[in-house]
């Protein structure tokens, strides 16, 4: 069925607020367009796959809370056997560890929750703007394709949310920008390659990395000996924008004092926004526009993948108490049609 403008959620992001969130609005019947300018769905909720292995390159594991939400939740609409397979999408970690892993890389739960949402993936917002006498946002991509929608949620790190606004609004939502302006981040290189338990010992022992999680070990079938090898804090923030050559030299620098170690077949991927250092302690922000704009991501408190969560199901809960608000006064209207929230 076709949405109109005036029913629509536009969502910037399919990471882990994105796609809870839009999952949250399609449990109650809210038509929602998620726009994700990579090529699938999860975020920093990562993994790629190098030949017939897989690697987690982003969040490593999840918490009991992290797996529960990042389910998928009971619905009278949703068979048992789709729960069952949500359930076993995720697997505990190895004793002594505690936490949650995927056996299919921790992307297949996100793509399990994006399933039946409408998402576009290949689309760069690039710039903002309120047409049609200030009632509907449009999003269009650096080609001019656009989308238009009743209601605006960023999602992305708040670096990048701030740049969009400043692109498209650089007069106003001043107090949104400042808020936003003040959010940093870590930065984070992952080195992804096959290495055995002598060489991820080794690399271990590097001043420059931080931790070395062999997949295989962790949980994700058929990746024994596929490590994801993350950098030092430090190194990160020095050496995110050079090349990958480089990047593997100079580690493997540092490794030559322990014994060598030859990267040269290992990948490298850059998180310019790992992790953020500091939090917005609220639940999301909205923009105070009509049409609506919130902010809402891993930047809020308690941070990182759970505060991703958090504001999600907060902003979540505000679209669900208008909705209740919006239905209380129809029964004494005898009216919906004047409302955006449901479909036509």
């Amino acid at each position: 069925m076709a949405v109109n403008p005036e029913n629509l959620t536009l969502i910037v992001g399919a990471g882990a607020s994105g796609i809870l969130l839009a999952r949250r609005l399609l449990e109650r019947g809210v038509p929602a367009l998620v726009l994700e300018k990579s090529r699938g769905v999860g975020g920093r909720v990562a993994t790629r796959r190098i030949g017939t292995k897989k690697f987690d390159h982003g969040i490593s594991s999840l918490t009991q809370r992290q797996k529960e939400s990042l389910q998928l939740f009971p619905s009278p609409k949703r068979s048992s056997n789709s729960e069952k397979d949500s359930a076993a999408l995720f697997l505990p970690l190895p004793a002594p560890e505690k936490g949650y892993v995927s056996p299919l890389g921790l992307t297949a739960p996100m793509k399990a929750l994006s399933h039946s949402l409408t998402i576009r993936l290949g689309f760069k917002v690039d710039q903002l703007s309120i047409s049609r006498g200030g009632k509907y946002w449009v999003l269009a991509d650096e080609q001019g394709n656009a989308v238009e929608g009743a209601r605006l949620v960023l999602t992305a790190p708040a670096p990048q949310s701030y740049q969009l606004l400043e692109k498209s609004f650089p007069s106003q939502l001043t107090h949104l920008k400042e808020k936003l302006s003040k959010v940093i981040y870590q930065k984070q290189i992952v080195l992804l390659g096959i290495g055995d338990s002598k060489i991820a010992e080794s690399i271990r022992k590097s001043k420059e990395i931080d931790r070395v999680i062999d997949n295989g070990v962790k949980g994700i079938h058929d990746s024994d000996q596929s490590l994801s090898v993350y950098a030092s804090p430090s190194f990160s923030e020095k050496y995110l924008d050079e090349p990958d050559e480089a990047i593997l030299q100079k580690i493997e620098q540092s490794l030559n004092k322990i014994g060598p170690v030859d990267l040269s077949q290992f990948q490298v991927k850059r998180w310019r926004y790992s992790v953020p250092v500091n939090f917005i302690n609220e639940p999301y922000l909205p923009g105070n526009l009509n049409p609506e704009l919130f902010c809402i991501g891993d930047y809020f408190t308690p941070g990182n993948l759970d505060g991703a969560i958090h504001s999600a199901n907060e902003l979540a809960n505000y679209f669900q108490h208008q909705i209740t608000q919006k239905k209380d006064f129809s029964k004494k209207t005898g009216s919906l049609k004047h409302f955006g929230y449901f479909r036509r």
